[in-house]
């Protein structure tokens, strides 16, 4: 959430309120200020909390456990569902959805577009039709490497309990282009969750019909870096020796403008890759083998799930701080430092969400001195 000093603008209002109420489980404000940014009364969507133990007629949920461990997750079937694609939640055909049980991320104004008068009449119309799809695979399919690695890939471990079905279709849309990073993880993915049924389901709309759907609900980070864990690639028994400057690819926002600057103060001893270049076994390798990883915030940090604990990552971040790679790091048992770069056009001296998502500058003496405080933390007793 954004810190209590910054003036909410409208749209960081409705957010707030959103998120607010969403965390809180109070799913009737969160709907209520869903439906007033859509400009509409919800009359088909509903928002509704996810009970394993009371689910209405027509769901059923089993535990998740890897190893003997539960995930605190549930792979849910829906005897007759909606799936919209594009957030990946499953609806009933009622209406109800349960956002909190099945997002992968806090985001609830994700699902604000359910609430338009086109969107409702769009999802009533699917629930009628006759046409529908049998044993669909719901997950969250969104572009970036961050999503894919983090949200995607761990939540496809629920379709490895689904053998006895000749296949399981993934839903997405039919105007995705799937990149060989995607293909790469979602088969390294397959391979290690024992998934030998997992096919692909191209659409045409926002929502289609299944019956039945198969889903999983939300899990941990903690739980979620235990799962990429086995595709991580394997490693000698070399001290992790790496330092490693992630920059951001040509066509990303949020670029380092005065970054030569800073790869000039790193020194020889930092290798600088840009991780959309290279094909994902070394990507994951070279994040495996590094001692200290240092990026502006963005996916290119992503393959820090791949670090070996007390590896030192530095981000470098402007704007609002998103507590992403922080909790990733966390649970990867990493040292983890933020500095505090500028946006490269500051028009306001309170910083926003605009700027957090702009080009910034950084003082490449401030980030030697995380470098170096990263270091001698992971070098303690």
């Amino acid at each position: 959430m954004p810190s209590s000093n910054i003036t909410p603008s409208t749209e960081s209002g409705f957010l707030r309120q959103a998120e607010s109420a969403w965390l809180d489980g109070d799913f009737s404000s969160s709907t209520k200020a869903l439906a007033a940014k859509a400009g509409s009364t919800p009359n088909f969507v509903l928002e509704s909390a996810f009970d394993p133990g009371a689910l209405p007629n027509g769901i059923t949920a089993e535990p998740l456990v890897l190893g003997g461990r539960s995930l605190s997750s549930h792979l849910v079937r829906i005897e007759q569902g909606l799936a919209v694609f594009d957030i990946g939640v499953p609806l009933l055909h009622d209406g109800t959805f349960y956002s909190q049980a099945f997002a992968h991320l806090k985001y609830p104004e994700r699902y604000a577009h359910l609430f338009s008068e086109a969107a409702g009449q769009a999802l009533a119309e699917a629930a009628r039709s006759n046409h529908h799809v049998a044993n669909a695979y719901v997950t969250l399919i969104r572009p970036p490497y961050y999503h894919w690695l983090l949200d995607t890939i761990p939540h496809l471990y629920g379709a490895s309990r689904l053998q006895h079905l000749d296949q399981v279709k993934l839903i997405a849309p039919d105007t995705m282009t799937f990149h060989p990073w995607q293909k790469a993880l979602l088969e390294k993915a397959s391979g290690a969750f024992g998934i030998k049924n997992l096919a692909y389901l191209p659409t045409n709309g926002t929502a289609v019909a299944i019956r039945p759907s198969y889903s999983q609900t939300r899990m941990s980070l903690p739980e979620r870096w235990s799962l990429l864990r086995l595709i991580a690639p394997s490693v000698s028994a070399k001290k992790p020796w790496r330092f490693l400057y992630s920059r951001r690819g040509t066509k990303d926002v949020r670029r380092l403008t005065n970054e030569d600057a800073l790869i000039s103060a790193l020194g020889e001893k930092f290798t600088v890759i840009d991780p959309s270049d290279l094909d994902l076994d070394t990507q994951m390798s070279l994040f495996a083998e590094a001692r200290c990883v240092v990026g502006v915030h963005g996916s290119n940090l992503a393959n820090i799930a791949f670090c070996r604990a007390g590896t030192t990552v530095v981000e470098i971040a402007a704007g609002l701080s998103q507590p992403h790679f922080e909790r990733l790091a966390e649970a990867a048992d990493l040292e983890f430092v933020r500095v505090e770069a500028s946006p490269a056009t500051l028009e306001t001296h309170e910083k926003t969400w605009a700027q957090a998502h702009g080009d910034l500058t950084v003082n490449p003496a401030d980030v030697i001195q995380a470098i170096d405080v990263g270091l001698a933390a992971a070098t303690s007793p």
